[in-house]
């Protein structure tokens, strides 16, 4: 079922766009709080409830699993939300700090509160004012002038495009409640905040329990929907009411909206997640009363399948080296108590793979490049009338080859390579898209430190016009000797399109050239003068474009970069077997570049060594041009240590 729900308020109008989910109902095992407004009293009885871990994730590398998980729940969860965020919302532009969200909660049982937990993100690092827990102020209102406990500045530093993050808080000191005593969390946005935080909603439900305010809680307006808050409680013998839930991973990208200009953002990040982690909880050990001794690990080669004992662990990660490349393995994680053996946490997938050399070239007619796609990505021939044919003949990857990509699509095809060279690399290959204008978008995206997040690189969406090429550097930073590069197609839940093509994959090396230079001129005996920078001479755009050097390169700053330049100098490659060769006919590549008064050349950012896109036949000698001095010639070739070309002037020789 897919649903638009248009929300009318006297103060605002909002459009929110949501997908159907699983509701989960609340339980108590052997009475107590059945789904009504109260619990029932003093005939409740308790049985153990083992709970499983949360959140497992898991992560192929070369020939092992990285595996994650975090603590069970902990006792008494207190919920009203299906746990899944279909939208985000949050009070743009408050000018003070009336703002509010609210969840009330009834105490199903005389106990006491351990812990308050709330679903938010945000764009870029922001703060709440404050999150609390109040008690009813005798009117149906939270008491917000005298809160229980007061949580103040808390920071959010993740985005809902990567699921979201619990704010777990932990009562300094738990809160004593009575069965059927009314109260809230409530959460206060700071003044000024342009569009964050922002608090999950779930939008499938309606329990009458969540409301907001702009007036700083003299009126309360009820909201249609769930904002996604919990509550955890324990009774006067530490034995806690446990509602079990169902995970469920969201899809990145859900919209956001604001409750008081009906404005929806797209989050404007440069991560994305391989696998969403549910959100976990550090639980003190003063309000368990059950003894966890260890976790147990199983594994399958079949999604839902039979499940292995594969090992124990005595902590909250694993890894698995008894894996083999290229196979997809599922794996579950229980807890393990002296009271028993919990059930299977979620289910995680990973791929391990062998990472590929660079160079590396492949137009995928022959086999699949090692390339692991999950989804919708597939390797083969393409047969869909709406879509293309191959780049090159006859295969391709491709989001479905035979038809439309699926609705609520996230589809990864991914390859680790070994970047471990301190040169960046240019990746180039072909690509056609036609994805849904404004709401699905294909992603080239790294993961260079293997923790399942990776760096968007470049973004794809609406129709490409056919068959294009794209030329990318991967800068050094994220070059290490597993990059993980991946492809992703991330769809919403209304239209779908032909779809995202890969073909024709090279990587190859970027030449890296470390050189140093001195001019005799501005040498003052330990370095040189930078008489021009302090002068204002030095143009912004370079000046070899004239002759004898006639070099049409568009380098220019805004503004000289670093006060330590002396100048612009040419830097000139030629590809050929030895110095005496090496004339204008063996040049393959110029660039403009600045001269720091240490002698190093560099590019115009005033800091990093120059870079090419070349490849070397020969042997590479360099020439150095400046516009008040005869050009130099290296009279060795330059040393190369895995794509670094380093060469001083100063000390060797030159022609």
């Amino acid at each position: 079922m897919k649903t638009n729900k248009i929300i009318k308020n006297s103060a605002f109008l909002s459009i929110v766009i949501f997908t159907t989910s699983i509701c989960f109902a609340q339980y108590f095992p052997g009475g107590g709080y059945q789904g009504g407004p109260y619990g029932s009293g003093g005939d409740k009885t308790f049985q153990i409830f083992l709970p499983e871990p949360r959140g497992l994730t898991a992560l192929g590398g070369d020939g092992e699993v990285f595996l994650e998980w975090g603590k069970p729940i902990p006792l008494g969860e207190i919920q009203f939300d299906d746990g899944s965020a279909e939208a985000w919302y949050y009070l743009s532009d408050p000018a003070s700090n009336n703002n509010m969200f609210y969840v009330r909660f009834d105490a199903p049982i005389t106990g006491k509160i351990t812990d308050i937990a709330v679903l938010n993100g945000a764009d870029s690092d922001a703060l709440w004012e404050e999150i609390m827990i109040c008690p009813d102020d005798g009117t149906g209102k939270p008491d917000i002038g005298a809160p229980w406990e007061s949580f103040p500045s808390v920071s959010v530093n993740t985005s809902p495009v990567e699921g979201g993050e619990w704010e777990i808080l932990n009562l300094s000191t738990p809160q004593s409640v009575a069965n059927r005593d009314t109260f809230y969390i409530v959460t206060r946005w700071p003044n000024g905040s342009t569009a964050e935080p922002f608090v999950g909603t779930d939008t499938d439900t309606d329990s009458g329990r969540s409301a907001w305010t702009m007036d700083d809680g003299t009126t309360w307006n009820l909201w249609p929907e769930n904002f996604i808050m919990r509550a955890y409680i324990i009774d006067s013998d530490s034995k806690g009411i446990v509602l079990k839930s169902e995970e469920k991973t969201t899809a990145a990208y859900i919209p956001v909206l604001s409750l008081t200009d009906g404005k929806k953002i797209h989050f404007k990040t440069n991560k994305i997640a391989s696998s969403i982690k549910v959100p976990e909880l550090s639980v003190d050990g003063k309000y368990d009363f059950k003894s966890l001794t260890s976790f147990y690990i199983y594994r399958s080669e079949t999604q839902g399948g039979v499940y292995n004992f594969l090992d124990s662990a005595p902590g909250l990660s694993y890894v698995d080296n008894t894996a083999s490349n290229n196979t997809e393995y599922f794996y579950v994680v229980t807890t393990n108590y002296d009271e028993g053996e919990s059930d299977y946490s979620n289910e995680a997938s990973a791929y391990p793979q062998e990472a590929a050399i660079v160079p590396y070239s492949n137009n995928f007619d022959v086999d699949n490049g090692n390339f692991y796609g999950r989804d919708d990505w597939e390797w083969g021939a393409p047969t869909y009338v709406s879509g293309p044919a191959a780049y090159s003949s006859p295969n391709v990857w491709g989001t479905v080859l035979d038809g439309d990509y699926t609705n609520l699509s996230y589809s990864w095809l991914v390859l680790p390579f070994d970047l471990s060279s301190p040169a960046a690399f240019k990746l180039n290959f072909a690509f056609w898209n036609k994805l849904e204008t404004g709401f699905d978008y294909g992603y080239f995206a790294i993961d260079h430190d293997n923790d399942g997040i990776y760096y968007v690189i470049n973004t794809y969406n609406g129709d490409s016009g056919g068959w294009q090429i794209e030329d990318l550097i991967i800068h050094d930073s994220l070059c290490t000797a597993y990059s993980r590069l991946a492809f992703v197609l991330d769809a919403n839940y209304i239209n779908t399109d032909a779809g995202f093509y890969i073909d024709n994959l090279s990587i190859e090396r970027y030449i890296d050239i470390d050189l140093t230079v001195l001019l005799e001129g501005p040498y003052n005996g330990s370095n040189m003068n930078t008489a021009l920078y302090s002068e204002g001479l030095i143009p912004l755009s370079q000046p070899y474009n004239v002759p004898p050097w006639n070099y049409n390169g568009s380098e220019n700053v805004g503004s000289i970069p670093n006060p330590d330049v002396v100048d612009w100098v040419l830097v000139e490659l030629r590809d050929t077997t030895i110095a005496d060769f090496a004339t204008g006919d063996a040049t393959i590549a110029r660039q403009a570049a600045f001269l720091l008064n240490d002698g190093k050349i560099v590019g115009i950012d005033g800091s990093s060594n120059l870079k090419f896109d070349n490849s070397i036949i020969h042997q590479l000698f360099t020439i150095v041009w400046h516009r008040n001095h005869l050009g130099v010639l290296s009279a060795d070739p330059l040393p190369e240590s895995e794509g670094l070309f380093i060469y001083n002037y100063s000390s060797g020789e030159h022609k």
